[in-house]
């Protein structure tokens, strides 16, 4: 038995994905996951722990939980020589909450009155592309473009 084992959040990409593999994927609330005792557990964005003996765990729990916090993601990345954004703390920077996801928990700060209520402030930089990469058992499966819509900074610049 294989179980994908998602959170919520990350419904849209968890449903693809299962559908790839032919599974029914699994959210934490779902009463069934907790019967469900020995297999492989995919781990697909929940980083919360669960019952079973699953000899084989692909996206082990401390790994989606590093991935879940972006401030300590940069650290890492950067640790390991990939270029990041530079931490910065005064504007301009885009502010940032440590777990956010879908363009919540960000904000551009252009003056230092903007700069309160996030929780790390990273470089603000000019970018026409931003990409998410998918990763399953240590390997690169898939690579989206993200594509904000109309609107998307509405709100977000500073506001203090």
């Amino acid at each position: 038995m294989i179980l994908l084992y998602k959170k919520g959040a990350t419904g849209l990409t968890g449903r693809v994905l299962a559908r790839q593999l032919g599974l029914t994927p699994r959210n934490e609330t779902d009463h069934e996951t907790h019967r469900i005792q020995r297999g492989v557990l995919v781990r697909w964005g929940n980083d919360q722990a669960i019952s079973g003996n699953f000899p084989k765990e692909i996206n082990r729990r401390a790994a989606v939980s590093l991935a879940r916090n972006k401030e300590q993601s940069l650290r890492v990345l950067a640790t390991a020589g990939v270029r990041v954004p530079q931490f910065v703390i005064g504007p301009p920077a885009l502010g940032r909450k440590r777990h956010h996801q879908g363009g919540r928990g960000l904000k551009v700060c252009l003056t230092p009155e903007d700069m309160r209520g996030m929780d790390y402030y990273i470089e603000l930089l000019e970018s026409k592309n931003e990409y998410r990469v998918h990763v399953v058992d240590g390997k690169v499966i898939c690579t989206q473009r993200k594509v904000p819509p109309p609107g998307y900074l509405e709100g977000r610049v500073g506001n203090g």
